[in-house]
Parts: C-alpha cells; structure tokens; sequence
C-alpha cells in the first residue's frame, strides 16, 4: 500500500495546501489570468514548492506531460553548459496552442554564481519566446541578485494550521476515522504540519492506530 505521502499527493492545484493565504491568491490569480511571470519558490523543506512548480505549468496545459514543460534538477546538473544546453527548448517549437512553454528549476541554489550568471542571460532570451522560468530553493539568500530581480518571489515559509485542516479531515475520512475533536487534528497539525512530509507520516500513525485500537474491541 502507498504511504500517504504518495496516496494523497496533490493531483491539481485545489489539492495543495498553501502555506498562506497570499501565495495560494497569487498562483492562483498568475493560472486563471495567464498574468504569467518568472517565479521563484522559497521556503523551508517540505512546504510544497516542487509540487506546486510542477502543478502550475499542469494546470495551464490541462495534461501532465505536455512537451511545452521542460523540468530540471540543479542538483544534478548545475555546470554553466547545462545552462546553455536549454537554449534548444527555450528558442524551440511550441506545440500548445497557447504558444508559451515553461522551464521547471528545482533546488536552483545548487546551482554555481557562474551558473545562475548564464541561467539570468536564458531568461533574457526565454522573455523574447514566452518561456517561464519556474524555480525553487530552501535557501533564497544563495541566489544571485540579477537571478532574483528578474522573478516573482514566493514564500512559502509562512504556516497557519487552520488551512491545513479542511485536507486533514478529508484524509482521515478517506480511511474510515471520524475525527471527533478538530482541536486534536489541528494540534496534531500545529506539531507537525509545517513540513508537509512529516505531517503525512504523523497523519498514517493517527489512521493506524486507530485501526489498531478497532481490531482489538
């Protein structure tokens, strides 16, 4: 069986948890305007960045692998060349009819100053053949300020336990515990909810306990 974590992962935009109210209104707004801009998410681990970078371009294309999204692990590929390597997609053929394309950074902190200096001139190109940058980083204060003034920057480091809990209870429905007190949910949520992970972990111990608890009555 899935652990949670997978069984519940957001599968649109509707599903996420946002970590406020502001940046939930702001991508919110950017997908149903097509107001599109260069975007960097940031904020501490397991908030829900990547998800997001990856839901938006989803979202706007309506079908999950869509040619127009291209995703890339700075991780793995942080040299200035494979900066340069994305300038076949981002000068490419469209095959959407809304004739823009995205490009999804994840973990762009990895990336070397040299790096993010040659990354800052594909964006040049990238704004001449609508192609948005989509970037996420645990650590804003790492990236170049040309990088950064070139983006929207988006927290996600803000945490309020009453917006977690409309999709708590939904997942404690989901497998047949009623949840009698909110109190105890959102406590629940207050002590683990700011990484996202961890609250998926602490929310299959409640449900196995519970069944637990079940089999032996």
């Amino acid at each position: 069986m899935p652990n949670f974590r997978v069984k519940y992962a957001p599968k649109t935009l509707s599903d996420v948890v946002f970590p406020s109210e502001n940046a939930k209104q702001i991508i919110t707004d950017m997908v149903e305007l097509k107001t599109l801009n260069h975007l960097i998410l940031y904020g501490p681990y397991g908030t829900g960045k990547t998800t997001v970078a990856n839901l938006i371009p989803n979202t706007i294309f309506s079908k999950t692998d869509s040619a127009d999204c291209k995703f890339f692990s700075a991780d793995s590929n942080s040299s200035v060349e494979d900066i340069r390597n994305l300038k076949p997609f981002v000068g490419g053929y469209c095959f959407e009819e809304l004739g823009i394309k995205f490009v999804i950074i994840d973990e762009v902190d990895g990336l070397s100053l040299k790096a993010q200096h040659a990354l800052r001139a594909s964006m040049n190109f990238a704004d001449e053949n609508n192609v948005y940058f989509i970037m996420t980083t645990n650590h804003l204060d790492k990236l170049d300020g040309g990088l950064k003034s070139r983006c929207e920057l988006i927290k996600f480091a803000d945490f309020d336990s009453e917006l977690w809990l409309p999709r708590a209870k939904y997942i404690c429905e989901k497998e047949g515990i009623t949840v009698q007190n909110d109190d105890d949910l959102l406590n629940l949520i207050a002590n683990f909810g700011a990484d996202s992970r961890v609250l998926m972990r602490a929310l299959e111990s409640v449900v196995r306990q519970a069944n637990a608890r079940a089999s032996v009555v």
